[in-house]
């Protein structure tokens, strides 16, 4: 979760994000201040992560701007995302360079994506055994 309601870190993110806006203009004014808001100081490198991660997910997959997207989601890799949000980031800019023809990118990238999905795998089954 990126910022709990009435929490005090951050600027609030809009918890329409979260409901399922199905209105364009509605979405794409969330997507604005989750932007705005993904670039905050005040969000810890998780929150900025997933931040990010969803707006390059959303810029690719219902914008369908690969580079936007591709920004976004590299800036995600760079705030040291869990492995199982790191393997959807991957398999996406995989996607995203398969899209553009770039075949050895975008195995590079699944790989990457099979291998932390894989590390998060382990976890939970770790998670599991101990519990």
């Amino acid at each position: 979760m990126l910022v709990q309601s009435g929490s005090d870190e951050g600027p609030e993110l809009v918890e329409d994000i979260g409901d399922g806006q199905h209105d364009s203009q509605q979405q794409d004014e969330a997507m604005s201040y989750l932007q705005q808001a993904s670039h905050s100081t005040n969000l810890d490198q998780a929150d900025a992560c997933e931040a990010n991660a969803l707006l390059g997910a959303y810029f690719w997959t219902v914008k369908q701007e690969a580079v936007k997207g591709r920004e976004y989601l590299e800036l995600a890799l760079k705030k040291n995302p869990k492995p199982d949000l790191l393997a959807n980031i991957q398999r996406q800019l995989g996607n995203i360079a398969y899209s553009q023809a770039d075949d050895d990118l975008a195995t590079q990238r699944y790989e990457q994506a099979l291998s932390a999905y894989k590390d998060a795998q382990t976890e939970e089954v770790l998670e599991t055994l101990a519990n």
